[in-house]
């Protein structure tokens, strides 16, 4: 699938708002889950993991469980 891309799944964390029991990063991870369940994919399904804010995207991959080809992430926008 050289220079084709896929985005196959989307999702938000279950939970909104001020959340003391949850760290930024568990909803960061909780997140990734759902879109994965949106798509109807396995995390052995997972080439490639992409990431934006305060976490990089291999901290997540390896939170996850996931061993992608690919990693990438910034932590710029606007």
């Amino acid at each position: 699938m050289r220079g084709r891309v896929a985005i196959v799944g989307a999702a938000e964390a279950d939970e909104h708002g001020k959340l003391p029991h949850k760290s930024a990063f568990q909803l960061h991870a909780e997140a990734a889950r759902n879109a994965l369940a949106d798509a109807g994919l396995g995390k052995d399904d997972v080439d490639a993991v992409f990431s934006a804010g305060l976490w990089m995207g291999s901290e997540t991959a390896e939170y996850l469980g996931i061993r992608p080809r690919y990693v990438d992430g910034t932590q710029i926008g606007g």
